[in-house]
């Protein structure tokens, strides 16, 4: 993630300047700033019933945060950033739109700090940096938790974290919160009420509440992505072990503190119209079935979003990083179809399902308003529940299905997650040389002094780059070795 922090352009990733600008504003005082009167809000269209832009005040480099001419390379794919010019204003405060003001403020008055000491070019870096410690600690804790479970489980966090999330956890974005949240809240919570050789530990309940706080917290619809998670764990979860944690003081107490993180955010979400769009009635007629059509069409683009489209949503991931990830997912995700009990496979089918469902639902209700705004990175904090399940599931399941062959199977882990580590490094290797050479420019370009040049060279992040992935990839075979060796239990494969 640090590499990724560096390697992006100033203010290029998507909405960016919108959540740079309202970083910098908590940081200094401003909840949510001033309304825009709509008559004189330039982006605000006739007809329209609201309008989510506010008015906020924040250093004078930010002052033309906003201008296309930042972004004048973003929709030209074979543009390098080079033709960005320098940020600059004047000294003193200015005041300048958002159209986030309304959004939680938790995520901003954290990574915004770095801003107080300097609101320009360092500060930015600074706080994409500090979001990749928030977002990387909390994928470190998933990853913990489910290789205290077993190696399966590991594999599962890691397609869950897709390279989507990585770039975004990276960015000045609370959706990278939102989905490393989700994938820490997945992993605590299913680890605690799926049966194991190993009782819950106040660790695991520390996780989930933590975890479960910062999604709560994140943005307009993760309320709904708690309850969502909620609801699946306790349709999966063992009743005696359900029962269990029930009685624990400590349980409760969690629950409790959960319920109050809801309470807030669902608060600020009511009070400040966190939710509010800039609505824009369609004035041509569209009947319902071609709406609910072009909505069902839009489902691949949101599905490969959710694996890695990068830059103003124009940059793909390369092909092989995504047959990687689609290819361990479906193992994954079929694996765990074949060997989990009929309450796991019914659990496990919709959470699949959700991942199609949300987004065309979504599109049908607001298409006729403010037209098709969805995209995958939304639906991710949700449809990283099936891949950790499936690995929960399968780790839980095999050894009384393949009996001997479970070991091998188990043993498959690592040159899977070498794989996903290898596709992660390819992702931040062609995201580089598209903003250094174009996107069609060669893959020798990042070793270059191209057009524009990242604050450190392009080798050198490839280096850090290189250096995580493998890492994270040998994590399961580093873990394996600290550990007795595996054996079946009745509850499942035992590290």
């Amino acid at each position: 993630m640090t590499a990724w922090a560096v390697a992006d352009p100033m203010l290029s990733g998507p909405d960016e300047p919108a959540h740079v600008i309202r970083a910098e504003a908590i940081v200094r005082g401003q909840l949510v700033g001033a309304a825009v009167n709509p008559l004189h809000d330039p982006g605000y269209k006739p007809g329209a019933a609201a309008d989510p832009n506010t008015w906020v005040l924040v250093p004078g480099v930010l002052h033309d945060a906003n201008s296309l001419r930042y972004w004048c390379y973003i929709f030209f794919p074979d543009t390098t950033a080079s033709c960005t010019p320098p940020m600059h204003g004047p000294a003193h405060d200015v005041r300048v739109e958002t159209y986030v003001g309304h959004y939680p403020p938790l995520y901003y008055a954290v990574v915004g700090l770095p801003s107080l000491a300097d609101p320009g070019p360092p500060g930015i870096i600074g706080m994409r940096l500090v979001s990749a410690l928030l977002n990387s600690a909390l994928l470190a804790v998933a990853l913990a938790i489910a290789l205290r479970r077993c190696r399966l489980a590991a594999l599962g966090v890691l397609v869950a974290a897709t390279p989507t999330v990585v770039y975004y956890g990276a960015s000045v974005n609370p959706n990278g919160l939102e989905m490393s949240a989700a994938i820490c809240f997945f992993t605590a919570l299913l680890t605690l009420v799926l049966p194991s050789a190993r009782p819950p530990t106040s660790a695991h309940l520390l996780a989930a509440t933590a975890s479960g706080c910062l999604l709560a917290l994140a943005r307009g619809l993760s309320p709904v992505w708690v309850a969502m998670a909620v609801a699946a764990a306790l349709l999966v979860g063992e009743p005696e072990r359900l029962r269990s944690l029930a009685r624990r003081r400590a349980a409760r107490a969690a629950a409790a503190v959960l319920a109050l993180a809801l309470a807030a955010a669902i608060g600020w979400i009511v009070g400040a119209h966190a939710l509010l769009e800039l609505v824009r009635p369609v004035r041509q007629r569209v009947g319902e079935l071609r709406l609910v059509q072009a909505a069902f069409a839009a489902t691949p683009h949101y599905l490969a979003e959710m694996i890695g489209i990068f830059g103003a949503n124009n940059v793909p991931a390369p092909p092989l990083a995504v047959a990687v990830v689609v290819a361990l997912f479906a193992l994954l995700v079929l694996g765990a179809l074949a060997v989990g009990s009929a309450r796991e496979r019914l659990v496990l089918v919709a959470l699949l399902a959700a991942i199609v469902v949300v987004p065309v639902a979504a599109d049908i209700v607001g298409g006729r308003h403010y037209g098709f705004i969805w995209q995958g990175r939304y639906t991710l904090p949700i449809g990283a529940g099936s891949p950790i399940l499936a690995g929960l599931v399968l780790a839980r399941r095999l050894p009384d299905r393949v009996g001997s062959m479970a070991a091998r199977i188990d043993g498959l882990v690592l040159p899977a997650s070498l794989l996903l580590g290898a596709a992660q490094f390819a992702c931040l290797w062609w995201d580089l040389r598209r903003f250094m050479v174009g996107a069609n420019g060669p893959l020798s370009g990042v070793f270059q002094r191209g057009l524009w040049q990242p604050p450190l060279p392009g080798p050198v992040l490839l280096v850090l780059a290189l250096a995580g992935a493998a890492v994270v990839s040998l994590s399961p075979a580093l873990a394996q070795r600290t550990r007795l060796p595996a054996t079946s239990t009745t509850a499942g494969w035992s590290p």
